[in-house]
């Protein structure tokens, strides 16, 4: 292999990896805005931090955080489905 086609082959092997990078924060992305979505339905609440004990940390009823669960694990399957 000479030089040329050794860096070209570098090259375009962080090309794919920046493109797969790409892929996967977009679904970090995806995941994280229905997490969210979850959290604001069914717990009353985003999930950023704030850095404050009695903002962070907040009492849910089990019911409630069963069914975040479900629905979060709903979401996942479909997702799953989707790919």
């Amino acid at each position: 292999m000479t030089k040329t086609t050794k860096k070209t082959a570098t090259h375009d092997a962080k090309t794919a990896c920046w493109h797969a990078k790409d892929g996967l924060m977009a679904k970090d992305a995806a995941r994280d805005a229905a997490a969210d979505t979850i959290a604001k339905s069914i717990l009353g609440r985003d999930l950023e931090t704030r850095n404050s004990d009695g903002e962070d940390f907040t009492e849910h009823a089990v019911w409630n955080l069963k069914a975040a669960l479900a629905a979060a694990y709903e979401a996942g399957k479909a997702a799953g489905s989707r790919s």
